[in-house]
C-alpha cells in the first residue's frame, strides 16, 4: 500500500490519502502520528510509505494467530501420547508430557511493560503502552526436585496497543527461604507473533524471575535489545488455582 502526501492550500496541515483504498487519513492527533480508518491503527510520519503486503497481512492476522496456537497445542497433545525412550530428546518429551497431563492450572494477568529509559527517548516512552490488558492460562507442576514446570498460553496488548499472543514452556529452579515464600529463576521457550511482523510465528527464549507467596506470584521476563528496540521488562501476576 502506498500513501501519497497531497498539498492542500485551504487545509492545514496537508491531507494524506491512501492510494490503495482512497481513505482520507486523520492527522489531527500529532502525538500518535497518522490514523488510517480502515487499518484502524496509528503510524508515525516516518512510516508513511508502506507496502501492500503489510495491509493484506494484517487482514489475515486473526486466522493466522488461531492456526499458530492450534498447531502448538496439538503438538503438546501429541507429545503426551508418544512412548518415552532413553536420551536427551526423550527426556524433553517426558517433561512436556508430564506437564501436559498435570491437572493443576494457573492464571496469568499482565500488569506492566517497562521500557528501559536508557534505550528510549522520552517521546517514545510517552507513546508506548506500559500497562497492558491481557489474560493467560497454563498447566503447571512441581517436579521431584520441587522446581516449577508449566505450559502456558497468554495474549496481551503490546507496546503499540496491538494484540500479541505467546505460548510455550517455562521452567524455574525454586528456592524456599520460608514455608510459604518461594524465589524462582529460569527460562521460557515458545512462540510469539506481532502486528509489526505480519503476525508470523517468532520463536524465542527468555529469562524468568519470580517472587511467590502461597498461590500468588509476581513473575517477570526481560527482553534484551538495543537503542530503540527490545530492552523491555514484562511483568505479570501468576495465580495457581
Amino acid at each position: 500500500m502506498r500513501i501519497v502526501l497531497e498539498t492542500c492550500l485551504t487545509i492545514k496541515p496537508p491531507v494524506l490519502t491512501c492510494c490503495n483504498c482512497r481513505h482520507l487519513l486523520d492527522r489531527r492527533n500529532y502525538r500518535y502520528g497518522t490514523f488510517h480508518p480502515k487499518m484502524k491503527t496509528w503510524f508515525r510520519e516516518e512510516k508513511i510509505i508502506l507496502h501492500a503486503n503489510i495491509f493484506y497481512g494484517l487482514e489475515k492476522a486473526p486466522r493466522r494467530l488461531l492456526m499458530v496456537l492450534a498447531l502448538l497445542l496439538t503438538s503438546f497433545a501429541v507429545f503426551a501420547e508418544e512412548p518415552i525412550s532413553n536420551g536427551v530428546w526423550p527426556r524433553i518429551q517426558d517433561t512436556l508430557s508430564q506437564t501436559w497431563q498435570s491437572t493443576d492450572y494457573e492464571l496469568y494477568i499482565p500488569i506492566n511493560t517497562w521500557h528501559n529509559r536508557s534505550a528510549y527517548s522520552s517521546e517514545e516512552i510517552d507513546d508506548y503502552n506500559e500497562h497492558p490488558w491481557g489474560l493467560g492460562v497454563g498447566k503447571y507442576r512441581f517436579d521431584e526436585d520441587g522446581d516449577w514446570n508449566a505450559l502456558y498460553v497468554m495474549a496481551f496488548q503490546d507496546s503499540n496497543n496491538h494484540l500479541q499472543p505467546v505460548a510455550g514452556y517455562g521452567f524455574q529452579k525454586i528456592w524456599r527461604p520460608a514455608d510459604d515464600l518461594r524465589l524462582g529463576a529460569g527460562y521460557a521457550v515458545g512462540l510469539t507473533a506481532r502486528q509489526g511482523m505480519y503476525y508470523l510465528p517468532i520463536p524465542g527464549i527468555f529469562p524468568l524471575f519470580s517472587v511467590e507467596y502461597k498461590a500468588l506470584a509476581v513473575q517477570s521476563t526481560y527482553i534484551p535489545g538495543g537503542n530503540g528496540y527490545g530492552n523491555i521488562l514484562f511483568t505479570w501476576l501468576r495465580w495457581q488455582m
